[in-house]
């Protein structure tokens, strides 16, 4: 989970004109007036200060979601002076530190050249001393343009890719860390003198900083995260990124409509695929994992439930596959929905199909990867209209179990020794106990220091700390992550009477499997369910790959999206009870 955003997400943005000295700019100004009229909830005058694109993305429902995010039950006790972050010739990008009863953020306000606000989100809060405010600098023209190369971390060689502009007077720039699904992050306090160069990723705890001297057409240096050194180089060779030849392309055999529909107040949108001829067709809903998914849960360059679509929609079944509340063409806000709510838009999603002339109401199935694996249970256990369910990698204790057991499985993938494993392990147990008992959030946030201070190192500089910990409190904090730690799959499993498909990696670090698996099974078994089929599959991870490791940095490099095994397991599986079979001239592949 990420921080959360609000507005427009926007990569690398900041100011056009030269601007004038931070005391006499006339836009910080704005910026703060800006971010106290939205916090009282002032629509209309926050709307007069945006740009067009602003004003169609940000409406008076999507505005009052973001303040009730931002708000989170905290009262504003003072709202700082805004200052300059970036610049560009495009945009001019500030920041606007906002300090609650409990804990600080900040506020991104980005202007456009017409000083119209084109962009606003909150990250969290750091001071300006450590974030280092844009200064004016001379141009270098060889340190203009796209840098490739990698960072050497223990076990893995990180890439990265680096892009590198001036203006104004202001260098800008963004990075990618592609092997970490990290596209456009926004540099801070890039300085250049001479042949050395310096930057940091803004809004990433541990302060993130690249030290290095260009020679020779190469940038090479030290990279420092939370006291932590690792050497990185840069080059102007730029790297393809990994094929993903399972990916469909367009024409399809088979029809496709973009479709809409609404689960109480939220319009959700989606993709509805099936074949050409043989109607009424059994059907399922695809169900995401955790965080803001598109309908084609695109992560790391792959789009797993698209290749998985095609594949079943190619057999002869139907799929709907949609974006999540606050995610492409759906309403709503991920970071205010709990699986609960998702699980009131999949009983929408199935009353949506029933009306569908193309579709059996009498087979309609859903397939839930990772927390979709938990939601498919929950709304089987709810409709009688579930046909049946597949559990990709779904859990079968409570949240605070998975996240203690995969805490633990990464942290050992990653090179951590056994001590400061189990000392990361005792303070996120505490941590996780007290948010499930909704202790008080000071309690809380002095145990999330601890435990920031055990992953990150003891090196961190108290304002990195303090970042990093408002950042942990944004995400364990909200209703989502509090939902998920205390809510146990068994219960809805035991109710479930319906075939289900339980399918997982062998080396899946996220959803262990050793875990998970005899307790789904348990509780299937005292449900009465004897129509259920596990089966591991050995070697893949958590996204069903094959893998070396099942390291979540393995992700990206691998070509493969979904093994044949696993995509062809929950086809025949299906086919097995619904009786379809491919319409003429379709066929599996």
């Amino acid at each position: 989970m990420g921080p959360a955003l609000a507005g427009l997400a926007l990569a690398c943005v900041a100011a056009a004109a030269e601007p004038p000295a931070a005391e006499q700019d006339p836009l910080a100004a704005q910026a703060t007036a800006f971010g106290k009229l939205f916090l009282e909830g002032s629509y209309d005058a926050v709307r007069e200060r945006m740009d067009s694109a602003m004003q169609g993305a940000v409406t008076r429902e999507r505005a009052a979601q973001i303040r009730e995010e931002l708000l989170a039950g905290r009262t504003v006790e003072r709202i700082g002076e805004a200052w300059l972050e970036a610049a560009t010739e495009e945009h001019r990008r500030y920041r606007v530190p906002v300090h609650f009863d409990r804990g600080a953020l900040d506020l991104r306000v980005v202007f456009d050249t017409a000083a119209r606000v084109a962009g606003f989100f909150y990250v969290p809060h750091v001071e300006p001393a450590a974030a280092r405010p844009a200064t004016k600098q001379e141009p270098a023209p060889e340190f203009l343009g796209h840098w490739e190369g990698s960072i050497a971390v223990p076990g893995a060689a990180l890439t990265v890719a680096v892009d590198l502009s001036h203006s104004g007077g202001y260098w800008s720039g963004t990075a990618d860390i592609p092997m970490q699904g990290a596209k456009g992050l926004p540099l801070s306090g890039i300085r250049i003198a001479g042949a050395d160069v310096e930057f940091s990723l803004a809004d990433i705890p541990g302060d993130p900083t690249f030290e290095g001297t260009l020679s020779e057409g190469r940038i090479s240096g030290t990279f420092t995260q939370a006291g932590a050194r690792f050497a990185f180089e840069l080059g102007r060779e730029e790297k393809p990124a990994p094929a993903r030849p399972q990916e469909p392309h367009p024409p399809f055999p088979y029809e496709q409509d973009e479709v809409a529909y609404s689960s109480g107040p939220v319009t959700l949108a989606g993709t509805l695929t099936y074949p050409s001829r043989g109607r009424p067709f059994p059907a399922v809903i695809l169900i995401s994992g955790s965080g803001a998914q598109d309908r084609n849960e695109e992560l790391l360059g792959h789009k797993p439930f698209l290749v998985l679509a095609d594949h079943l929609t190619r057999a002869g079944i139907a799929v709907l596959r949609v974006d999540d509340r606050g995610v492409g063409g759906s309403g709503g806000s991920v970071s205010q929905s709990t699986s609960d709510d998702f699980a009131s838009d999949v009983l929408a999603g199935v009353a949506f199909l029933k009306t569908r002339s193309e579709i059996d109401a009498r087979r309609i199935g859903l397939i839930g990867h990772s927390e979709g694996g938990i939601i498919a249970p929950l709304v089987a256990s709810r409709s009688e209209d579930v046909a049946f369910i597949v559990m990709l990698a779904g859990t079968g204790v409570p949240g605070d179990e998975v996240l203690r057991r995969q805490t633990a499985l990464i942290s050992r993938a990653s090179g951590a020794d056994e001590e400061q494993t189990r000392t990361i392990l005792a303070d996120l147990d505490k941590a996780l106990a007290l948010i499930k008992a909704d202790a008080d959030e000071k309690a809380i946030r002095d145990q999330l220091r601890r435990l920031v201070a055990a992953q990150l190192g003891e090196g961190l500089a108290e304002a990195q700390l303090e970042q990093s910990v408002d950042q942990a409190m944004l995400q364990m904090g909200s209703a989502w992550f509090r939902f998920f730690v205390r809510y146990d799959p068994r219960t809805a499993l035991r109710a479930v009477r319906v075939p289900v498909l339980v399918l997982n990696g062998g080396l899946d670090l996220q959803v262990d499997p050793e875990q998970n698996i005899p307790e789904i099974r348990k509780a299937l078994e005292e449900a009465g369910n004897k129509e259920y089929t596990v089966t591991v599959l050995p070697g893949l991870n958590h996204l069903f790959q094959e893998s070396k490791t099942g390291s979540p940095l393995e992700y990206y490099g691998i070509e493969e999206t979904i093994d044949p095994a696993a995509l062809d397991a929950v086809r025949q599986w299906i086919l097995a009870r619904v009786g379809a079979r491919p319409a003429e001239g379709q066929g599996g592949h």
